[in-house]
């Protein structure tokens, strides 16, 4: 091997292409002989270098030395792999597989085939992640890294069995794999089988317990069980290991939330969002719960921010938070769509036949966890007592164990099958519903609280529909239908509705007509209010209040003497921040009254004491509404464009009382403050109230139950005629033409 003088400011001889005093392989000194060294060699170095720089995370040194090891050897296959890694991390996929899958071409190798799938199922590119993670197996047949991957890969697309039979495998291969351990329990919390993965998150963290995702997940089931307290300690733990860590941040303040402990919750989302700026769940959910809270403060600006993410694009916003955001039906649309997103296409659908004609009752099954003291419950049970059984088989589906109220027991006692699938996961309720040959699947809860919405992706019914629980659309196209009526989705509105809309002759909402009716013999000084003022009311969710609208009920105080403003608080801090805004405004606090949480029965009776009920835009009433009407109560409201800010018009015209909705909230303003200020006229409208109820549709359970059954018998005959899903309306039945 030769020597020469190399001077300083000349390129060094290992290959770098640096001049000699830059070299990062050469400590700075006097200049000396060293050896020329041989290509091969130079190759090695700035392969090793490039290497170093890779695991100390220098990753645009590493990038830089393997494109220097692939210009003097293009096929250097772990240059090529590795450089991959690097294009991946830094967004640049396209390329990084590229580079990976030349260099599994050249030599092919189980951990560069990991590798690869690794890629793709983050792409969620599910068939060809598995195809790799298998051929990294058939490689490597003890490479228990590769069969965990692959059972995660099976997660990803719902094949349960199959995702724990890999991962079964990657533990017997290495019995101390705490991620596996962790990956098992995650497919049992998928399956609802909330104890076992209990058992397995634990054994996980007993492997090893300085993973924070462990903990995660274990207060992720706690949470799920309503362990709360259980829960918060899982998730402490798991942030004592990452204290920065945004999704744990978020988990905290959603059990926080659960609890009603609402000034700790905002504190972790807002950590939550610090930690991860572009968190659109966090942000949401702050949103939210200051709404749930009336903290106002920056009102307007969160409200951009929140719409921005909508228009956007990007996942993740509850659907029913944005009700009470914007009333656009579009954004709402786009919500949803977003929100069900890729993760609902990856389930395997059910297949049905049209075209049988033989003469059978058309099996419906109606699906949701409110089979208990609950307002879809309260609207429902009359209807699903009524259904014809000489044409219709009915059934529930409930997903949350009931309670033993007289409510429950009604409507359990309302089916031909009460069937509880609270431990059972989604792909096995959707089995069950196939097995059964349910014809039409009836949602009852679309995205509110405990939905189980990825069931109805299975398809397991040929005709599955959206109805009441959720005032909008659900943005998943396993749902053929929405029930509607022309007020609420007005036609030239049907492109914002992912489902094609039925339309009702008389209004959307079933009633109970046989529900309580108070006596009227509560006294209004147990409840704060003077029998000489004029009672305001609103017993809507505090997160429906905007402050658009609580400023134009604070005028409606001040134009009106001696009224007060009557309204529902669940929490403290409503209370405190609807009446420091009222102080803001000029108006004395002691006029604002709360009311909190009662039985059901003194709820509607309470109604009675007041004198003018308000809803809310863009999120109206809908049960409270019909609570208000059903006592008497008259209540105005402003119709928006989407379905939640229109269905208190719906339920006041199918009462006879157009004229208590407005289009505009001037309109609305001025309605009130002319009803509270002309008794007359007022006790016009009361007595108007009085005589249309049993006379007018809202509260004809009968009638009701006519129509939507001709409706579920023209879905039915659409499918066996193999016709396409489409928006059509039921006419009005002849008996109930005037």
């Amino acid at each position: 091997m030769s020597s020469k003088k190399i001077g300083r400011n000349e390129p060094c001889p290992c290959g770098s292409l640096k001049k000699y005093k830059h070299c990062c392989f050469h400590k700075l000194g006097n200049v000396k002989n060293i050896p020329v060294i041989d290509t091969a060699e130079q190759i090695k170095l700035i392969f090793n270098s490039a290497f170093q720089n890779h695991q100390g995370g220098q990753l645009s040194q590493a990038e830089a030395l393997y494109q220097q090891v692939l210009a003097q050897q293009a096929n250097h296959v772990d240059a090529l792999h590795l450089l991959g890694l690097i294009y991946h991390q830094s967004n640049r996929t396209t390329l990084g597989l590229a580079l990976i899958e030349k260099a599994i071409s050249i030599s092919p190798d189980y951990a560069m085939y990991n590798n690869l799938a690794n890629i793709l199922r983050e792409q969620k590119n599910y068939s060809a992640a598995i195809k790799a993670y298998q051929q990294s197996i058939a490689l490597n047949p003890n490479y228990a890294e590769a069969y965990n991957n692959l059972g995660v890969a099976y997660l990803d697309t719902h094949e349960y069995s199959l995702a724990l039979e890999y991962l079964y495998k990657s533990i017997a291969l290495k019995p101390d794999y705490a991620e596996a351990y962790s990956n098992i329990g995650n497919v049992y919390q998928a399956e609802y089988k909330l104890e076992l993965a209990i058992s397995f998150y634990q054994q996980a963290i007993g492997l090893n317990d300085n993973n924070p995702d462990f903990y995660n997940n274990l207060g992720t089931i706690l949470k799920k069980l309503t362990r709360y307290d259980k829960a918060l300690l899982s998730y402490k733990k798991s942030l004592d290991l990452q204290p920065n860590s945004a999704k744990t941040h978020h988990n905290i303040a959603e059990v926080l939330a659960n609890q009603k402990r609402v000034a700790e919750a905002i504190v972790h989302y807002q950590l939550a969002l610090m930690y991860q700026p572009d968190n659109r769940d966090a942000l949401g959910s702050l949103f939210y719960i200051r709404q749930y809270c009336c903290d106002w403060t920056d009102y307007a600006i969160h409200k951009d921010q929140v719409i921005s993410t909508i228009e956007s694009g990007t996942e993740g916003y509850k659907p029913l938070s944005f009700l009470a955001v914007s009333d656009s039906a579009l954004l709402q649309q786009r919500c949803a769509e977003d929100f069900v997103g890729a993760y609902y296409q990856q389930i395997p659908k059910y297949t049905h036949s049209c075209g049988d004609n033989s003469p059978r009752k058309i099996k419906l099954a109606y699906v949701s966890a409110d089979f208990r003291d609950h307002a879809v419950s309260v609207l429902m049970v009359e209807l699903f007592e009524r259904h014809d059984r000489e044409r219709f088989e009915v059934i529930a589906i409930s997903l949350r164990p009931g309670t033993e109220s007289s409510l429950s027991i009604r409507v359990k006692q309302a089916f031909d099958q009460f069937i509880d699938v609270n431990d059972k996961s989604d792909a096995e309720v959707a089995e069950l519903i196939y097995t059964l040959h349910i014809g039409i699947a009836i949602d009852l809860m679309g995205h509110t609280a405990n939905s189980r919405s990825s069931l109805f992706a299975y398809r397991p019914a040929p005709i599955q529909i959206n109805y009441l629980g959720y005032p909008g659309t659900t943005g998943l196209n396993a749902l053929d239908y929405i029930i509607a009526d022309e007020f609420v989705i007005p036609h030239e509105h049907q492109s914002f509705y992912t489902e094609k809309v039925v339309y009702l002759p008389d209004c959307f909402q079933v009633n109970d007509s046989k529900r309580f009716m108070p006596k009227g013999d509560l006294k209004r000084v147990n409840y704060g209010l003077s029998e000489s003022s004029f009672v305001f009311c609103s017993f809507n969710n505090s997160y429906k209040v905007t402050p658009e609208m609580f400023t134009i009920w604070l005028r409606l105080l001040k134009a009106v003497p001696h009224s007060v403003l009557w309204l529902f608080a669940d929490n403290a801090l409503v209370e405190k921040n609807q009446k420091q805004f009222a102080v803001i405004a000029g108006i004395d606090p002691e006029r604002l009254i709360f009311a909190n949480k009662v039985t059901y029965q003194e709820y509607l009776a309470r109604y009675q004491l007041a004198d003018l009920c308000l809803d809310t835009l863009p999120f109206n009433a809908g049960t409270t509404a019909s609570d208000a009407l059903w006592v008497g109560l008259p209540i105005i409201t402003c119709a928006g464009e989407a379905f939640a800010a229109r269905m208190a018009g719906s339920l006041l015209n199918a009462i006879g009382l157009p004229e208590l909705v407005t289009k505009d909230l001037n309109s609305y303003e001025a309605l009130a403050l002319k009803l509270a200020t002309q008794p007359d006229l007022l006790a016009a409208i009361r007595a108007k109230l009085t005589q249309n109820r049993p006379f007018y549709s809202l509260f004809d359970t009968q009638r009701f139950c006519f129509h939507i059954e001709k409706a579920y018998e023209a879905i039915w005959w659409r499918f066996q005629q193999g016709l396409e899903p489409e928006s059509f309306s039921v006419e009005l039945g002849e008996q109930y033409c005037a």
